[in-house]
């Protein structure tokens, strides 16, 4: 059963587009600064040490001095056919409960969510994915179907609240 994205191509965009849908998703469990910051121009930096404190500080101020890191399922039981993606997230998930014990330390939450298969662009957009693979993504879930981005963005909100 093919469940497709709400949303196509165009719309993923770092501009206020994310921002808007994110916010408009977490109402109810926090407005999700942490996610909707993501959406805002970073201020670019090419080297670690271009990183001020200043700056450091003003980035953790509107993300309510909260850090939310994305894993996914895959971490967490493995992939028979995205073995590297599966292997990456659950480093992040070691690292970001490894950071967190610092972090706390100096008022700053980290979280990691690990949400199944979400249908992104990037599932349309994958050059390897068989023909009729896409028919069959988030089937094994149990609603039968890939969750969507606005499903997830109300428990990042409330990850991301105090």
């Amino acid at each position: 059963m093919r469940t497709a994205p709400r949303y196509g191509p165009s719309r993923y965009r770092p501009a206020g587009k994310l921002k808007d849908k994110v916010a408009g998703a977490a109402r109810g469990a926090g407005a999700g600064p942490a996610l909707s910051a993501a959406a805002r121009r970073p201020d670019i930096k090419l080297e670690l040490e271009q990183l001020t404190a200043e700056v450091f500080d003003r980035t953790l101020k509107v993300n309510r001095y909260a850090i939310i890191a994305t894993a996914t399922e895959e971490a967490l039981k493995g992939s028979e056919t995205v073995i590297d993606y599966a292997a990456s997230k659950a480093a992040l998930i070691t690292w970001t409960r490894s950071v967190a014990i610092h972090l706390a330390r100096r008022g700053v939450r980290a979280n990691v969510v690990a949400p199944g298969t979400t249908w992104t662009p990037l599932n349309e957009a994958d050059r390897y994915m068989p023909p009729d693979g896409l028919a069959h993504i988030g089937s094994d879930a149990p609603l039968g179907r890939a969750a969507q981005p606005e499903e997830i963005a109300p428990t990042c909100g409330m990850v991301e609240t105090e």
